[in-house]
């Protein structure tokens, strides 16, 4: 598929995120060349998730300018439902994505355009664009504690691909969405050994009740394989022995698997090479453009994630009212600047 190199707006990523991104702008300006490229398939991340039961609802899921096979608004899909909602959301739309294509530099022209350099396997391009939407998401990026064999050693993970472990001595750090999943699909067939940082298994406002008393059903009906540990600090990972404290008590335990489902977050060190600007590791940008410190590049999705100083945390714009005020402002923002040449 040969891809043009001139365009008047480029979306980069092609996740949920950037699908609606890309037909919502298409709608707005149909006279106008605009290309959306992913460094790999079209929503890549539901290929490796396990096919589990989302905790979210159709209707905090599904996009507000398209329904798909009748599909009660209360209902809970699980992820290949929901990897087809979006590929029939593609088709629907004739939305045109060119996959494989990794965005590998951004350059400024004089001409107030930009040189997205991108790669595909050895051969390396430019697209030129006058507008820029960045959407690659952050799941490319785990939270890193610091520990040995984080990166290298096979036991540990930062993400979940299967459920197929069976026996097996489990250690999970974390009490995220992931986390959860871990505990409610691995905990009938194993021993797990929960590490988590805070007071109780359910202090992270992100969980949802639903989850929730998932969790609390399937906690209450395996009692006996797990082992709660609350209040913890990771100190160290030794090949197959994690070592961490727990209320001022010191563990040594030894593990077959250990999933260190912490976060994740924005690739600051790949971004500032191009000079963009962060403030606590979140892109600064104009909240009324989500345009940020570069002229005519837009963050949307979880790239606009906002440090939270009342909360002392980074929270997460992932409502999806939240995406429909978000792709307005950039839409308003690019069509202002550009009307003369437009209407």
């Amino acid at each position: 598929m040969e891809v043009p190199t001139k365009c008047f707006i480029l979306i980069i990523g092609a996740g949920p995120n950037g699908l609606y991104a890309f037909s919502k702008l298409k709608a707005k300006f149909p006279n106008k060349t605009i290309i959306c490229i992913d460094k790999g398939e079209i929503c890549n991340y539901y290929y490796d998730y396990p096919n589990v039961i989302f905790h979210s609802t159709f209707k905090e899921i599904c996009f507000d300018n398209y329904e798909y096979n009748s599909i009660e608004m209360d209902a809970r899909l699980d992820t290949l439902d929901v990897l087809n909602y979006y590929l029939s959301y593609i088709k629907n739309k004739n939305l045109k994505i060119y996959e494989n294509l990794e965005m590998i530099d951004i350059i400024k022209n004089k001409t107030d355009t930009y040189n997205i350099k991108v790669k595909n396997l050895s051969r390396i391009f430019s697209i030129t664009s006058k507008n820029v939407v960045l959407s690659t998401g952050i799941y490319d990026t785990p939270i890193y504690l610091g520990i040995q064999g984080e990166k290298t050693n096979p036991k540990i993970s930062h993400y979940l691909f299967d459920f197929e472990e069976i026996n097996k001595k489990i250690i999970v750090v974390g009490n995220g969405h992931s986390a959860t999943d871990c505990i409610i699909e691995l905990l009938h067939a194993n021993t797990i050994h929960w590490i988590i940082k805070d007071s109780n298994e359910f202090h992270s406002s992100k969980i949802s009740e639903y989850a929730k008393n998932k969790l609390k059903y399937i906690l209450k009906k395996y009692a006996e394989n797990i082992q709660i540990y609350y209040n913890s600090i990771v100190i160290d990972a030794f090949d197959n022995k994690f070592f961490f404290k727990s209320k001022k008590k010191e563990y040594l335990i030894e593990f077959d698997k250990c999933y260190l489902l912490t976060g994740y977050k924005i690739n600051t060190k790949f971004f500032c090479e191009m000079n963009f600007s962060f403030f606590k590791n979140c892109f600064n940008y104009n909240s009324e453009t989500m345009e940020t410190n570069l002229k005519n590049i837009y963050v949307f999705g979880l790239l606009s994630c906002q440090w939270c100083g009342k909360k002392k945390i980074v929270e997460e714009k992932l409502l999806k009212d939240n995406r429909s005020k978000s792709i307005t402002k950039i839409i308003d923002s690019i069509y202002i600047k550009n009307k003369y040449f437009i209407d």
